[in-house]
Formats: structure tokens, sequence, C-alpha cells
């Protein structure tokens, strides 16, 4: 009995080292996947990317169908004629610059062509959006909207973040401090900022302003009162300056007493005057309307045809892809078990 069992022992360590030589001996390959094969491969697993890319498909669907419907009003601007003057002061200023520097001002006066520029800033500005959104009291549509009904022509509230009923938020909102009971600026200027769109016309200077909305008659609101609003910043800020700057030649006037210099002080004063007049009448300080923004009656977004195209030929990739892999997974085990078979059966030669 001991003689067959250290046979039997014997026996089965040459097997086991048989096999592990020819596991160990054998290179590794790397076979390219051809078109071809890749081919054989959809074909031999044609119900898996089948499977696959219908999963994807209505899931795309559905997504598309879920997502509800956006409108985009578009208003064309066309930037304000120069009409303050801003060259003349410059010459001035120029000349006559030591009297602008006792006064500390700024009596060269902003470039006309470039306050659509600055304008444009604006509207990716969190300081000026922010005050737009307290301003207008639209903290609730911007933040927590998901719709809009046409029917009854109210907007959609998500109830996670706000209490129509209550009127409070309900929400908890995370600030560098903590936890906040309502959306931080931060928050505000992050979801109204994606809803604006502006692009320039460097031929014509012409500008396009949009904003994108749930309900198209709130979007066509917002877009009127955001060109009332840049207009309104520029027009406040100039008032401001002009103002400061009429009280202080005034008082330079009243104190000289060279001709040469009251001259100067007296085209200053008249071009700081009509400044200040054309911030007063101008309906249109910046921005003049060319094209205002209508109401949309056609959805901007989304894209449901494209969704589902995208979708569709996402999950197609992800089907073939696990096909391939699923392919070489069932390759290497068969030719693990036939190295085996090969390595027992030399083993069993050998015996």
């Amino acid at each position: 009995m001991n003689l067959e069992q250290s046979d039997s022992r014997s026996r089965e360590e040459h097997l086991r080292l048989a096999l592990l030589e020819s596991l160990i001996s054998k290179p590794v390959r790397r076979k390219e996947i051809e078109l071809r094969q890749v081919g054989r491969i959809v074909r031999r697993y044609k119900w898996l990317v089948a499977a696959v890319t219908a999963a994807f498909a209505v899931a795309s669907l559905w997504l598309a169908l879920y997502l509800p419907n956006q409108y985009t009003a578009s208003a064309v601007l066309e930037p304000a004629a120069s009409a303050t003057g801003g060259s003349g002061l410059a010459k001035l200023a120029g000349e006559f610059g030591s009297i602008a520097g006792l006064g500390n001002l700024d009596l060269s006066g902003s470039s006309q062509e470039d306050r659509p520029d600055e304008a444009m800033s604006l509207l990716k500005n969190q300081g000026f959006l922010e005050d737009f959104i307290r301003k207008y009291h639209i903290e609730v549509p911007v933040y927590a909207a998901t719709g809009w009904d046409p029917k009854t022509n109210r907007l959609i509230i998500n109830p996670k973040l706000y209490d129509v009923n209550a009127q409070k938020w309900v929400g908890k909102f995370k600030t560098p401090q903590g936890v906040s009971s309502e959306p931080t600026g931060w928050d505000l200027f992050h979801a109204f900022q994606s809803r604006i769109s502006v692009t320039q016309d460097k031929n014509d200077n012409l500008v396009t302003l949009g904003v994108e909305f749930y309900s198209p008659l709130i979007a066509k609101q917002w877009a009127d009162e955001l060109i009332l609003e840049l207009n309104r910043k520029f027009e406040t800020q100039d008032r401001e300056q002009a103002a400061k700057s009429i009280q202080y030649l005034q008082n330079e006037l009243n104190n000289t007493q060279i001709d040469e210099a009251k001259a100067f002080l007296y085209l200053m004063l008249e071009q700081q005057t009509q400044k200040l007049m054309l911030t007063k009448v101008s309906n249109g300080y910046v921005f003049a309307t060319l094209v205002s923004a209508g109401i949309p009656d056609k959805k901007s977004s989304p894209k449901r045809l494209l969704i589902l195209v995208l979708g569709t030929m996402l999950g197609a990739g992800i089907a073939v892809v696990a096909a391939v892999m699923k392919d070489r997974s069932r390759a290497a085990r068969l030719e693990v078990a036939v190295d085996r078979s090969r390595a027992l059966g030399r083993a069993a030669r050998g015996q």
C-alpha cells in the first residue's frame, strides 16, 4: 500500500509540474482585432449587442422625453453711437491734466467703443447678475424651477428645494461656512449665468443677447430687463462721475483768476454737462435695441432626436466592446483548457 501511495503521489506531482511548465513556457500572444474579426464577434454575440444597444436607445428616448422644453428669447443690440464726448474730453485732459489730477477726476471719459465689451463682461460677473436676481426677486424661478405648464402658465417648482405654499426654502445648501437654508449668491449666479448667451458679430459689431428658460414669457422678460440694467448701470456710473466733475470744475472756476485756465475749465465743464445730459435722455446708453426680444414659440432645447441618436450610438459602441471582451475571455479560457488537456496527455504518455 505504501508503494502504491508513493507512486500515486509521484504521478500527481509530475502532472502538476508538467502543467506548470507548459503554462510558464507558453509565450503571451497579443492578437490585433481586425474589422473582419469584429464583424464575426458581433455576429456571434448579436443578441448581446442588440440587447445593450436597445437598452441604451430606450434610456436615451426616456431621457429625451423626460427633459422639459426650454425656449430662448433673443434680442439684437447695436452699440450706442459715441455721443458722450469722450474723445473731446481726452484732448482737454491731455492739455490741462494738472487740474484733473488735483481732483482725482477721470475727465478723459470712457471710450464708447469699449462700452459694449465692458457690458458683455458684466453678463459673466457674479456681482452684477446676483444684484439683478435680488433686485427682480427671481431667486425661486432661477434656482428651483424644473419646468413650465403652458396650460396654466405656471412654473413647476422642485418641492425638495422650495415650498410654494409656505413660500420658503426647504432644501439644504452647502456653503464654505457650513449649510445654508437658502441658495448662496454663487448658487444663484451659476444657475442664472448658464442661461445667458451673448455673441458679437465682429463685422458689424451687432450683439445678440439670448436668455433660455422653461417659460418663453419669462425668457423674454429677463432679456428685456437685462438690457435695461446694462444701460442703467453705465448711465448711473457716468452720471455720478459727471456730477462730481462738474462740482469740482465749478469750484476751480471760482478760485482761479487766470484767463487761460478759465477757458480750459469752461470747455471741460461744457463737456461734462453734455455728458450728464446724455445720461438723462438716452434710451440706449450702451446698447440700442435693434431687434427686440420676442416671445419664442419654438423650443431651443432639448434636441431630442440628437439625444436619441447619440445615446443609441454610445450603446452600440459599448455593446461591441463588451462582445469583444467577452470573446477574448472565452478564447483565453478555451486556450487554458486545451493547454491543460495537452499537458495531462504528455504527462500520461511520459508514464
